[in-house]
């Protein structure tokens, strides 16, 4: 939806696909419709991770983090990552997934832990001793450059220059709701259009 340029909430933070959203969702849909020559997956086929780690599957789309899990999984399987597909390859976009550091109201050592936050996040040296140590791309653009033709984490460091991502209320519930959402036009029960506008009443409903 991002990549087809649909924005995914209003001016007030409230989700709100545009018509952008429902052209996104009728593309997808159609790999999962086999009435359609794009149809390659339905609720019989293993997730993708299992079946890449397998070699049963050609390519899949996922996260840098993936990455260590295939290898855990297949020790011997040969591959290789590549940029994500695009909608508009002069307007790349690409769905970022990070995690928000915060420290406990309770705890007993706020200012130390505030300055850790700080120094991880901002300063060079402290970011790239922690990437060091759990492999993670960076995401300082001072950072993205010294990395970005690094054969492991390059094509993720690029990446990272046009990811986007939308003000959710509760990242689970959303990541349910839209899986609900594909479920409900897949089984038949609703048209795309309705489903998409019932996902985002149910979405807004989250933030009451």
């Amino acid at each position: 939806m991002i990549q087809k340029g649909s924005p995914m909430v209003d001016s007030d933070g409230q989700a709100s696909f545009g018509t952008k959203s429902l052209e996104a969702f009728n593309f997808y849909l159609q790999f999962a419709d086999p009435s359609s020559d794009y149809y390659t997956w339905n609720d019989n086929i293993d997730n993708s991770l299992n079946l890449f780690s397998q070699g049963d599957l050609a390519i899949m789309f996922n996260y840098q983090s993936a990455v260590q899990i295939i290898k855990e999984k297949n020790p011997y399987l040969s591959f290789g990552a590549s940029l994500m597909p695009q909608f508009d390859t002069g307007r790349p976009m690409n769905y970022s997934d990070y995690w928000g550091l915060a420290v406990s109201a309770q705890s007993a050592n706020k200012v130390a832990s505030w300055n850790f936050v700080v120094s991880a996040t901002a300063d060079p040296k402290v970011s790239e001793a922690y990437l060091g140590a759990n492999g993670k791309p960076p995401a300082l653009r001072s950072l993205i450059d010294k990395y970005k033709n690094d054969p492991s984490l390059g094509v993720f460091a690029k990446q990272a220059l046009t990811a986007k991502s939308w003000s959710q209320p509760d990242s689970n519930g959303v990541k349910q709701i839209l899986s609900d959402m594909i479920e409900s036009v897949i089984n038949g029960k609703l048209s795309s259009d309705k489903a998409l506008g019932q996902a985002v009443n149910q979405i807004l409903s989250l933030s009451q």
